[in-house]
């Protein structure tokens, strides 16, 4: 009797024990860092000061490139948000969907067959919280997916208004950032994962009035306006496609280009500011030399490129494709890369800093060896798409834009873009001088390439066909 007594009381122990050890290990670790994604809606990088701008428009971003890594090489996956933003939480290319974005079948296939970053880390024991700052309803089942794993989720919405966008975002930026604050302080004892999307500087630059004045009549300012002077307007686009100012961008009773980017400039000064809060309330709860902080773009603007103006999406030029980058962790010392990396990398890097495992899911890779400064090789190949309308192939040296079929835009307004445009970045980063004539070889190895890319991506294969594209990399001498 005392032997069962003795061996009963031993397995309780054991159970007792066994509760304890799963109880700890799902427990959230004070000792995991915090992590904070910070993505401003179409934010050309030579538009911060930390890039070389003469404007000071990102004082608060500065510091952090100050305390961290800055990338001048990231590519991201599309000129849309419609296909940028999946495509960096789920790190996988934005596939050639032959639904619609917003269909059902998109959003069970992001939600069912993938794994995102939010996902990962709410199962690893994070507290997550996403607040998203939207004005079109259109986009919210790309969010919706996201938000499957989300804790906390703010989604502001305003209708449009006689055909404008609404234009007093900075309003709802300002009171949801204040709930952003208090997500900080009432997880402070936990870690968590805050993703928050800035919907500024997107069109339209709509800054709060004390900031409207702030680079009008500066250097910048009075040279723009003698070299770009007025512009016209064409109040039945959203998006720009003949020179004109669209409607998505249209501030009423102005025309003048330096206008628009005084005001896009002081936007971009109004969302540093926001930055700037979260910054300080980090230090005020000794949150912050233990939180990772990533600040980036989903995609760029143009400013005039290609004769567009104040808009994106519709091409895949660099003053889209291009986005800043910025990171900044205590293990983390100031440096610059100019390694080119895809922005759909940046998810498993986040895990790799975490020492967390990657999953096979993830087409991206981490970048953590670029950051610790070890030899990395630069990613010699970034693809981006837009639907299954174009697609483009970028090396550091070489890019090539392959024009699928005609956009709806380019129909009505009878342009007709080449199938190929294929531009030496390193010497024409404005990409105006198509090269196919001058490298016919080169042009047809990429060529090549960028086919075989589109064809298993449109038959929705998960990944590229390793084999056939790594000889393709031999013959150019890429890959040893």
């Amino acid at each position: 009797m005392k032997f069962l007594n003795k061996r009963l009381f031993l397995l309780l122990i054991f159970i007792a024990a066994l509760f304890l050890l799963i109880f700890n290990l799902n427990k959230p670790k004070k000792s995991m860092p915090n992590v904070l994604l910070i993505t401003l809606d179409a934010l050309r990088p030579d538009h911060l000061s930390c890039y070389g701008y003469e404007r000071e428009t990102s004082p608060n971003i500065n510091r952090l490139a100050n305390e961290g890594a800055l990338f001048t090489q990231v590519i991201a996956q599309s000129s849309t948000t419609f296909y940028s933003v999946p495509s960096f939480i789920f790190s996988k290319y934005p596939v050639f969907f032959e639904t619609d974005i917003n269909s059902k079948f998109v959003h069970h296939r992001v939600r069912d067959k993938t794994a995102s970053l939010i996902e990962i880390l709410m199962r690893t024991g994070y507290k997550v919280g996403v607040f998203l700052f939207r004005s079109i309803p259109s986009l919210f089942p790309i969010y919706v997916s996201v938000l499957n794993w989300a804790d906390e989720a703010l989604v502001h919405t305003k209708p449009m208004s006689e055909g404008h966008y609404h234009k007093e975002i900075w309003k709802d930026t300002e009171e949801t950032n204040e709930l952003v604050l208090k997500f900080i302080e009432e997880n402070k004892e936990k870690p968590f994962f805050l993703w928050v999307f800035y919907h500024p500087p997107h069109a339209p630059y709509v800054p709060p009035p004390r900031l409207q004045k702030m680079f009008i009549g500066d250097h910048l300012y009075k040279r723009q306006l003698e070299e770009y002077g007025e512009l016209s307007i064409d109040l039945n686009l959203l998006h720009s496609i003949n020179g004109k100012i669209p409607l998505g961008a249209y501030l009423s009773d102005h025309k003048e280009y330096a206008y628009y980017v005084a005001q896009y400039d002081a936007y971009i000064r109004f969302i540093d500011e926001k930055i700037g809060q979260i910054i300080n309330v980090l230090e005020k709860l000794n949150l912050y030399r233990d939180t990772l902080i990533i600040v980036h773009s989903d995609h760029g603007e143009l400013m005039g490129e290609h004769n567009r103006y104040f808009s994106h999406g519709e091409v895949l030029y660099d003053a889209l494709l291009k986005v800043p980058l910025i990171m900044k962790y205590h293990s983390f010392s100031k440096k610059e890369i100019e390694s080119q990396i895809e922005l759909m990398d940046l998810a498993p890097t986040i895990l790799d800093v975490l020492s967390l495992p990657i999953p096979g899911s993830f087409e991206g890779k981490s970048f953590k060896r670029l950051i610790s400064g070890e030899k990395e090789k630069s990613k010699e190949f970034a693809f981006s798409l837009l639907g299954d309308y174009r697609v483009s192939l970028r090396t550091p040296q070489y890019k090539l834009i392959k024009n699928i079929r005609l956009t709806p835009l380019e129909k009505t307004y009878g342009i007709t873009p080449p199938k190929y445009e294929f531009y030496n970045i390193e010497k024409d980063p404005s990409e105006t001088t198509d090269i196919r004539k001058d490298r016919p070889s080169l042009f047809l190895k990429f060529k090549e390439i960028i086919d075989d890319f589109e064809n298993s991506t449109i038959s929705k294969k998960e990944s590229l066909e390793k084999t056939s594209t790594l000889e393709k990399l031999k013959s150019l001498g890429y890959v040893q």
